[in-house]
């Protein structure tokens, strides 16, 4: 039932995207406000209809906020230190012509912040049920003791998943 209740998350975040965060951009809301307010309210969908209402999953739902909060700053900063301007492709020239309400570094910036959620949550929510199940496993664990075996557990994960993000 988990994997139903992700892919019926996973169909709902695509129906937020296109009914509310693109008609949003489209009308020339702010995209980098916009997409993070479209993050949280999906976060708060697929996180809490699939794993359920608990302490793990609202840490890894918060983790996951600040890190697309993080990663949307570092966005921000690398494409004004790089000088990008959203203007890399002919689409991005047809959406110009055709949507000028359009900021097309903005746009680009969320495309980023959407594309990178998927391995966000993943890290989070898995980080936070290995700290969940060893909490349970050894209850004796002190708080530090468990954040040094998490974070042990953390290091493996997030080196793991940087080598998919680049092989994807």
């Amino acid at each position: 039932l988990k994997g139903l209740r992700a892919f019926l998350a996973t169909g709902a975040s695509l129906v937020l995207i296109v009914t509310g965060i693109i008609p949003a951009i489209v009308a020339g809301s702010n995209a980098v406000l916009v997409s993070l307010l479209g993050v949280g309210g999906i976060l708060i969908l697929a996180m809490y209809f699939v794993h359920g209402v608990n302490w793990s999953t609202t840490a890894a739902l918060v983790g996951t906020f600040l890190a697309a909060v993080v990663t949307m700053l570092l966005g921000l900063l690398f494409a004004d230190l790089a000088h990008l301007t959203g203007y890399g492709s002919d689409d991005a020239m047809m959406i110009a012509a055709n949507l000028p309400n359009v900021e097309l570094r903005g746009l680009m910036l969320a495309g980023l912040l959407i594309g990178a959620l998927g391995a966000l949550t993943d890290i989070t929510i898995v980080q936070a049920a290995v700290v969940r199940e060893l909490a349970h496993a050894d209850p004796d664990l002190t708080g530090f003791g468990l954040y040094r075996r998490g974070m042990n557990v953390g290091l493996d994960h997030i080196g793991s998943l940087v080598n998919t993000l680049v092989l994807a």
